[in-house]
C-alpha cells in the first residue's frame, strides 16, 4: 500500500509540474524568455533570447538582448571562452539586426 501511495503522490506531483511548465515550453521564444527571467545576468541566456526574438521579428527587443549579452559577457565571473564567444556572437548579431532593420526600412515595412 505504501508504494501505491508513493506512486500516486509522484503522479500528482508530476502532473502539477507539467501543468506549471507547459506555457514555458510552448515555444522556443517562451522558453528563452523564461531562462532570462531565471538568469538575467547570464550572457548565453540573453544571446539565445535575442536570437529567438529575431526569429519572431521583434528586432528592437532582440537588439536590447544582444546589447545586454555583450555587456553581461564582460562580467568578471564569466569564463574567458564564454566572454569571447558571446562577445563575438552578440557583435555579429547586432550587425545582422542593423541590416535587417535597414532592409525593412528600405522596403517601407516600418
Amino acid at each position: 500500500m505504501t508504494r501505491a501511495w508513493m506512486a500516486g503522490g509522484l503522479a500528482l506531483w508530476w502532473g502539477w509540474q507539467t501543468a506549471q511548465y507547459v506555457p514555458v515550453w510552448n515555444t522556443p521564444l517562451s522558453l528563452a524568455t523564461h531562462v532570462v527571467q531565471l538568469a538575467p545576468s547570464k550572457p548565453q541566456a540573453l544571446l539565445n533570447n535575442g536570437t529567438m526574438l529575431v526569429v519572431h521579428g521583434q528586432l528592437s527587443h532582440a537588439r536590447r538582448a544582444f546589447v545586454g549579452a555583450h555587456a553581461a559577457a564582460q562580467a568578471a565571473h564569466v569564463p574567458p571562452y564564454d566572454r569571447v564567444a558571446v562577445t563575438e556572437s552578440a557583435t555579429d548579431n547586432l550587425r545582422a539586426v542593423a541590416v535587417l532593420v535597414a532592409s525593412a526600412r528600405a522596403r517601407g515595412w516600418t
